[in-house]
């Protein structure tokens, strides 16, 4: 489950979602994707009253006891390291020495560019001892005091968590990712904020939502695609890790195989992403193959109803794979391929001495997107295509 602090479009006005993993929805286009149904509340409440904490451990109860995919007895692998925040002197534990693994809060939130206090190998010793609670940026006492709101004991934090400037460490917890967001009890996403310091709580609120698996505003995953690709991350080689937990919980939904943010069934369709807006950018360093959305940093739309009518008609995916990073298959890739096959389009000429036209003979095509993201045209008979 997730609480999300997001600003709207009215302006100084910002909202919480709760959002209930659920069933997959029996309607829409393409629509095998968790359920979500809004739900207004005063728009005079403040999200920081502990009337609003008590609201919100309601609404969690009734998810854990009463919704059946919630409830499930999936396993997750546990995080490596947790912050206790039980009491005042909070600290850094490793679950392998705790008994077993406690029910924890996890924070999505944009770190910015600004420098805040986090886990590295030299304060690594000093967290386990006592984290300076009033050192912290304001996300995070703010992430600190809802979880304790909600009766948490333990929270996962990113930075706090992952040892950072430690490739082999973040290499190993960018794989657990999907574990450590799906096996948590509830998820915090300070989603109006830009930086770490601006807090959950940062904009006046004059409208709350709760978010129920009932009714979805979003009918497909081109539609999440959208979303989050308009989000702004710190660090661009995050586009796929930061996304693995929900395309792994869409991967137990929809039985499909998954390529850099991309799905098998959907394929041709998802081809067709478009970038948004006037203003193109640099491509960045290799972080996905070309064909995939996620190998730019700036938002994409998906094909147009138009395009999507059409397309069968003269492509088919031969062969499509992406090779994982890490022990993660919905996260970082190291390389990808791409076959797709096609008809060309025929080369004739008029014969003057018979007034006929002569076509040379026909001849399939496929295009081979690869790693480094070239096209290589070759002749192959495909003669199903």
């Amino acid at each position: 489950m997730m609480f999300e602090f997001r600003e709207t479009d009215e302006p100084q006005t910002q909202n919480l979602d709760l959002c209930f993993p659920g069933r997959a929805a029996d309607r829409g286009y393409k629509s095998n994707l968790a359920s979500f149904n809004a739900r207004t509340l005063n728009p005079s409440v403040d999200l920081s009253e502990s009337e609003t904490l008590d609201t919100l451990k309601g609404w969690l109860h009734q998810c854990s006891h009463n919704h059946l995919f919630c409830c499930s007895n999936r396993k997750h692998s546990p995080p490596t390291r947790l912050i206790w925040i039980g009491n005042e002197n909070i600290r850094l534990v490793l679950t392998d020495e705790l008994e077993q693994v406690p029910a924890y809060a996890t924070l999505s939130y944009c770190w910015g560019l600004e420098p805040f206090l986090m886990l590295t190998s030299k304060t690594i010793d000093t967290f386990l001892i006592a984290i300076p609670e009033c050192e912290l940026p304001k996300t995070f006492r703010d992430a600190i005091f809802i979880a304790r709101g909600l009766g948490m004991s333990y929270i996962w934090i990113d930075a706090l968590c992952i040892i950072q400037r430690d490739s082999r460490d973040w290499h190993l917890e960018a794989g657990r990712m999907q574990s450590v967001y799906g096996g948590s009890e509830v998820t915090i996403a300070a989603s109006s904020a830009t930086n770490v310091h601006q807090g959950c709580f940062n904009r006046p609120i004059n409208d709350v939502s709760g978010v129920f698996p009932e009714d979805m505003p979003w009918r497909s995953w081109e539609e999440v695609v959208e979303r989050y690709s308009a989000t702004m991350l710190t660090y661009s080689s995050d586009r796929l890790p930061a996304l693995s937990g929900i395309a792994s919980r869409q991967g137990e939904i929809r039985e499909d195989e998954y390529f850099a943010g991309m799905w098998r069934e959907n394929l041709l369709d998802q081809l067709l992403w478009q970038r948004r807006g006037d203003q193109p950018k640099k491509r960045p360093a290799w972080q996905a193959p070309t064909w995939s959305w996620a190998s730019i940093n700036q938002p994409v739309k998906a094909g147009t109803p138009q395009q999507l009518e059409t397309r069968s008609l003269h492509i088919k995916v031969l062969d499509a794979w992406t090779e994982p990073s890490g022990p993660d298959s919905y996260g970082p890739v190291s390389g990808g391929e791409l076959t797709l096959g096609c008809y060309d389009i025929l080369c004739g000429f008029l014969d003057g001495d018979t007034n006929e036209m002569i076509f040379r003979p026909k001849r399939d095509l496929f295009f081979n997107a690869a790693r480094q993201g070239k096209a290589i045209m070759n002749d192959l008979d495909t003669s199903d295509v």
